[in-house]
Formats: C-alpha cells, structure tokens, sequence
C-alpha cells in the first residue's frame, strides 16, 4: 500500500491561510490595537495589516475601521468576531484534550 499524498491542495493551502487570517483578526479585534495583537501572535506590524487587508479583500466588505490612535469594529468585524469566538475556543480545547496525552502515560503496561 502506497503511503498517503501530504501535499496540500489549493483549496486546503487556502484554509490554512485564511484560518491564520481570521486568527489575525480576532487578535486585533480583542487587542483593539494592531501593535498588541503583532506582540501577542509574534508577528510583524505590517505583516498583519497585510493579513487583516488580504482577509477584508477577500469578503469584500470592511471588518476594522483604523485611526492613528484606534481600530474598532465594524458591524461586519462584529458579527465575524462573535462567529469567531466560539470556534476557537473548541480549536483551543481540542489542542489542550490532545495535550493531555503527553502530559500523562496511557496503554497498557508491560
């Protein structure tokens, strides 16, 4: 039997970029601030004004409103970030359920 294809296809290499979108844009909608959401994610300023751009291109539709001193919702960025939430909490928690296993020994012993 032939090991499994890993290679990722268009569709799936676009779910992981959109999914590292969304998570960009969560942290800026939580942080308000672009500055605190590229501390807390270990990123760059403009790489994630970058993926914040790239992510509002893609809906067609703006989800933050930027001023020099503030970024605030939009009602789109409010009701993406109230969708949002929930699914990466259970993300969260299904990493953490995983975890577990390392953290503790399981099988049989012999």
């Amino acid at each position: 039997m032939m090991p499994p294809d890993w290679s990722l296809t268009e569709k799936e290499a676009m779910r992981g970029t959109q999914f590292a979108q969304l998570t960009a844009f969560v942290a800026v909608a939580e942080n308000r601030s672009f500055t605190r959401a590229a501390s807390h994610l270990g990123i760059k300023v403009p790489s994630l004004s970058h993926a914040i751009r790239s992510l509002e291109e893609q809906f067609g539709v703006r989800l933050l409103n930027r001023t020099t001193r503030s970024v605030a919702l939009t009602d789109a960025g409010e009701l993406l970030l109230r969708h949002l939430t929930p699914v990466l909490e259970s993300v969260d928690q299904a990493i953490d359920a995983v975890n577990e296993f390392r953290e503790k020994p399981t099988g049989t012993l012999r």
